[in-house]
C-alpha cells in the first residue's frame, strides 16, 4: 500500500536492501494532503503502541515532523500555532489535572 515517507527513505532502502524502491511524487495538493493525513494517523498509532520512553520520544518526533509538514502545506506559521495553544490553555486549561468527563 502506498504511503508517504521521509525524503531520504528511498535512499536508505536502496542502500540497506541493495534495490531501488518504487516511488512516485504526489500528483496533486489534494493527494499530498490525504497522504499527510494518513501519515499522521500512522505515526500516532505507532506512538500509542510504543513500549518504552525512547520509543515514545522517537514516535513523538515523527508526529512533530508530520505536524511541521502540515504547517508548511497549509502555510501556517508555527508561532501562530504556539500562540493559539497558549491562549486555549489559558482559556480552557491543559490536560495536567487528568480530568475525565463522565457524561
Amino acid at each position: 500500500m502506498p504511503k508517504l515517507v521521509r525524503d531520504k527513505i528511498p535512499e536508505v532502502i536502496a542502500k540497506k536492501e541493495n534495490r531501488q524502491p518504487r516511488t512516485r511524487i504526489a500528483n496533486t495538493e489534494i493527494e499530498f494532503g490525504r497522504f499527510l493525513n494518513m501519515k499522521l494517523l500512522e505515526v500516532t498509532v505507532e506512538f500509542m503502541n510504543a513500549d518504552d520512553l525512547d520509543g515514545r520520544i522517537e514516535k513523538m518526533a515523527g508526529i512533530h515532523e508530520v505536524l511541521d509538514a502540515f504547517c508548511d502545506f497549509y502555510r501556517i506559521n508555527k508561532g501562530a500555532v504556539a500562540e493559539k495553544q497558549r491562549r486555549k490553555g489559558e482559556e480552557k486549561g491543559q490536560f495536567r489535572k487528568r480530568i475525565i468527563l463522565m457524561e
